[in-house]
């Protein structure tokens, strides 16, 4: 069930235009900052959009103009877990990986403690209102998100059309505590 409601909604995600995309991330980061749970963190982790997710360079230039740290995720392919790494300069400090997404370099990979971040943007196909969500399935997410102070909040970015009823849940999978779409602020628990 999981792999069909991936599909089904990559799908749809995927046939958004350009410009709609555009339009509907600018409304959602607009709502997302307007947030006391953004406008009091300081160190902030989010995921460098890829593939029509909800655009996230924007907001990562407006987290640089509040003074806020930003830190992105990368990953380690070798035994799936996420290393922390401070962004200074978007601009100076990515470059598209093998797999096209957009990643610090050897020298531009800053490792930070994950214990220092006060949010947490968590990326994902699909999401039900109790939080639960489906990702690209290879688990670096539901790896790194149980080693945080379970304080920390954590906030999903996505359209309106990736929200379903029900996700199916595993044990190991941790619920997000908001998700902002272009609609709404579902508060999840």
């Amino acid at each position: 069930m999981k792999e069909e409601l991936r599909k089904k909604i990559l799908l749809k995600r995927n046939q958004l235009e350009s410009d709609e995309v555009d339009r509907l991330s600018q409304g959602i980061v607009s709502k997302f900052t307007a947030l006391k749970t953004y406008q009091q963190a300081g160190n902030v982790m989010l995921y460098l959009d890829f593939r029509n997710e909800v655009k996230t360079g924007p907001l990562i230039e407006k987290m640089l103009q509040d003074k806020k740290q930003v830190l992105i995720p990368v990953t380690d392919p070798s035994d799936y877990s996420l290393i922390v790494s401070e962004l200074i300069d978007p601009q100076k400090d990515l470059f598209p990986s093998k797999f096209g997404m957009m990643e610090p370099n050897k020298d531009t990979l800053r490792p930070v403690d994950p214990n220092i971040i006060d949010l947490v943007l968590v990326p994902g196909l699909v999401f039900d209102k109790n939080g639960y969500r489906i990702g690209f399935g290879a688990g670096y997410y539901d790896r790194f998100l149980p080693t945080l102070d379970p304080h920390v909040p954590l906030v999903s970015l996505a359209y309106e059309l990736q929200i379903v009823d029900v996700v199916p849940k595993e044990p190991h999978d941790v619920p997000v505590h908001m998700i902002v779409t272009e609609q709404r602020i579902i508060q999840c628990r």
